[in-house]
């Protein structure tokens, strides 16, 4: 029985044998075990998983659903996936009330382990409130600043995914922010958390004479 993972073994002559392989597996005895991914079966734009069980998941990007993500929605005739070269980005509206909360979403796929993503401040040159999204070492990092608009916070808060992404795949991130708190999630994993720290101020002992 040399044939490996289920294989079935035929006589291919007197001193020679040939086996075929189950779906899943290759080589002369079956022993290599070929990857659901290998023939690319999610639409242009997903990324292919390998699940656990066997099997594959395609993780659609914006716009896209179904199994292969085959399917665009409705009210959109197409997505246009923007790519960057390292020179260039893409400007858009000012995000409003950035300072007390928000919820962002972002979609991505890079080649490279360091770069920016994402980038919104109120004033040029950037001083004041401000949110930032950036890949450091291939980690996830959410920045964000108070101010001078809220007296009694201070400090960059810096929040880092615990885990770096993988190049030339297709991930989301959904970051939140409420007040002096804010979490930032990947691939919907775990969510984590920080937050800014509160000023103390000393209060003066006055003596007063009348």
């Amino acid at each position: 029985m040399p044939c490996q993972n289920g294989g079935t073994c035929t006589a291919a002559s007197e001193d020679s044998y040939r086996c075929s392989c189950p779906q899943g597996y290759s080589g002369e005895q079956c022993e290599v075990s070929l990857s659901p991914c290998t023939s690319n079966p999610c639409a242009q734009g997903a990324t292919c998983a390998e699940l656990p069980q066997g099997g594959f998941s395609c993780k659609c990007p914006q716009g896209r659903r179904g199994i292969r993500c085959e399917e665009i929605y409705r009210d959109v005739k197409e997505v246009i996936v923007p790519e960057f070269n390292g020179e260039a980005f893409l400007q858009l509206p000012t995000l409003p009330n950035v300072g007390l909360a928000f919820t962002i979403e972002v979609w991505f796929l890079t080649y490279k382990l360091d770069g920016m993503l994402l980038y919104n401040g109120q004033k040029s040159p950037p001083s004041g409130d401000f949110v930032s999204l950036n890949l450091v070492d291939g980690y996830v990092q959410l920045r964000f600043d108070l101010g001078s608009g809220v007296a009694s916070v201070s400090g960059v808060v810096t929040i880092t995914s615990p885990y770096p992404v993988i190049l030339g795949e297709w991930h989301s991130v959904k970051v939140t922010r409420h007040r002096r708190r804010g979490s930032l999630q990947v691939d919907g994993g775990l969510e984590v958390h920080g937050e800014s720290r509160v000023q103390k101020y000393l209060t003066p002992n006055y003596k007063t004479t009348f």
